[in-house]
């Protein structure tokens, strides 16, 4: 068994019907070398783009940690929303 088809792993995320899907895959290739790598595609009706990142793991991290710090910052916000919200009703 190569050494791609060994540790070859995809994870997709689907943001609606058609667009966008973010796949994040990593490898070790059958040269023996790391493989990482983000992509996104967007479907359309009238055909498909893509754009493709190769990432270390220090890449994914970051950009991961970045991701998060994000999603706390909007769950903060959703609180203070809701204050808003209420105070002026």
């Amino acid at each position: 068994m190569s050494h791609w088809d060994r540790t070859y792993q995809r994870t997709e995320v689907s943001v609606g019907d058609f667009s966008p899907v973010v796949q994040v895959w990593s490898a070790i290739t059958d040269n023996r070398k790391l493989h990482g790598s983000l992509c996104i595609r967007f479907r359309h009706e009238h055909g498909n783009s893509e754009s493709n990142i190769c990432l270390t793991a220090l890449q994914m991290r970051a950009l991961a940690s970045t991701l998060n710090s994000h999603a706390d910052r909007l769950d903060e916000f959703k609180h203070e929303l809701d204050y808003l919200q209420t105070e002026a009703a």
